[in-house]
């Protein structure tokens, strides 16, 4: 259980409403749609940069823009590690980790 008042309570749990499973659906249909969820807002952060796909296999791991996007991805949609070392071409989950951990230092 969480500590805090049943108000802050609240507020942690709309702030991240959106990383929650959708009930009544089955585990890999939530996980489609997690990913779906992820890969659209990964076009919209490559076209705010002014990068593509392409772009992305081509640039370094560990390439600035690649981390601030990582971590901007994490942040707002809560896209794993996994997810995030596969479609950004980071490298291993591990590596994107400490990539986004520098990111926020």
């Amino acid at each position: 259980m969480a500590i805090g008042t049943s108000g802050w309570r609240r507020a942690v749990a709309k702030d991240y409403q959106h990383l929650a499973l959708q009930p009544g659906i089955a585990l890999h249909e939530a996980r489609e749609l997690k990913h779906a969820r992820w890969s659209a807002a990964l076009q919209s952060a490559l076209g705010k940069a002014g990068r593509t796909a392409e772009s992305l296999r081509d640039a370094r791991k560990g390439a600035g823009w690649k981390r601030t996007i990582a971590a901007d991805l994490r942040k707002r949609t809560g896209a794993s590690h996994v997810w995030l070392a596969e479609n950004l071409h980071m490298g291993s989950p591990n590596s994107v980790r400490a990539l986004i951990n520098q990111t926020d230092s």
